[in-house]
């Protein structure tokens, strides 16, 4: 179908003009560590190893995006397959910092998890952190990017829902942003406006919790 094949043909890219994290959401559980949500710090920390690697999530948005897709798939991937396409040629300087990062990465994974379960069952809707430019206005950019990245890591789970047209639109918002500086000018989409980008933006975040659920009933 076209939105399985268009999957395929992404090539990880990175938007123009953006210059810092904006946390959009920030809630602090004192539970246990893999539950405590990273601080502002440790964003900074893992948004900055990640910016210095070779492989494809090369920010904290691309982070979050794939963890999105790769929570929502049925499909689990274990911990190891999806550092390593995070590191890509990339390996950490020494043991300290693979335990640093490793720690910080799982506990961002444990959040996403019940951060989406919680908003599924409240009726409300998952908002990460996203990249802005220089007006502060949010790109979504690595974010969608980082969401299309899990789905060709757990691409069975999504061909069927691919195929369905109503199911496969909500990857719409996913597809255009993840597509907007490709390399290939023929697959980017026309020019988004603020207000247009903004709309998007929301409509992906919307799509999110609705994929979410959908494999949710799956499962049970």
């Amino acid at each position: 179908g076209p939105y399985y094949e268009q999957v395929i043909l992404l090539v990880n890219t990175r938007p123009m003009a953006c210059v810092k994290v904006k946390q959009l959401k920030m809630r602090l559980y004192m539970t246990t560590n893999l539950n405590t949500e990273l601080l502002d710090s440790e964003i900074d920390t893992l948004d900055a190893f990640l910016a210095e690697l070779d492989g494809p999530v090369n920010s904290f948005e691309g982070l979050d995006g794939l963890f999105c897709a790769l929570i929502c798939a049925p499909t689990k991937v274990p911990t190891s397959q999806y550092l390593k396409v995070i590191l890509g040629d990339s390996t950490f300087a020494d043991n300290k910092e693979e335990k640093n990062i490793s720690s910080l990465v799982a506990r961002h994974w444990h959040k996403v998890v019940n951060t989406l379960t919680q908003a599924s069952k409240v009726g409300d809707v998952y908002v990460p952190a996203l990249l802005v430019d220089d007006d502060g206005n949010p790109m979504g950019n690595e974010w969608a990017e980082g969401f299309i990245l899990g789905l060709t890591m757990t691409q069975k789970d999504w061909h069927a829902f691919s195929q369905n047209t109503e199911l496969g639109g909500l990857l719409e918002p996913m597809m255009l942003l993840a597509h907007e500086y490709h390399p290939d000018p023929s697959l980017r989409p026309e020019a988004i406006s603020i207000d247009a980008r903004e709309e998007v933006i929301d409509t992906m975040f919307d799509n999110l919790m609705l994929i979410h659920e959908h494999f949710q009933r799956l499962r049970n």
